[in-house]
């Protein structure tokens, strides 16, 4: 199960490593703090948590695997967020 490991370029240009272990991926900042947490295939969709260490937020997401994007949905509230990395 390796779909989503592998370094993915943000849009902000840093390089965030996925990696897979116990069923579930997770992913790195260049500095090693956990960005992706959890991430499972639960009810036909990528679902997980992502964290914005700039700024503080983290929130529920769903992962779409679209060609070389990762298309990123990212929930905290009432509000959503969509973004995009580039695998590497």
């Amino acid at each position: 199960m390796i779909i989503f490991a592998g370094k993915w370029k943000t849009e902000e240009g840093f390089i965030i490593t996925i990696t897979y272990s116990n069923g579930k991926f997770s992913g790195l900042d260049p500095k090693g703090r956990p960005t992706l947490y959890n991430v499972r295939f639960e009810k036909n969709e990528w679902k997980g948590t992502v964290e914005n260490h700039d700024t503080g937020q983290k929130g529920n997401c769903e992962m779409y695997l679209q060609g070389k994007k990762l298309k990123i949905v990212a929930h905290k509230g009432i509000f959503s967020k969509t973004f995009y990395w580039v695998k590497q």
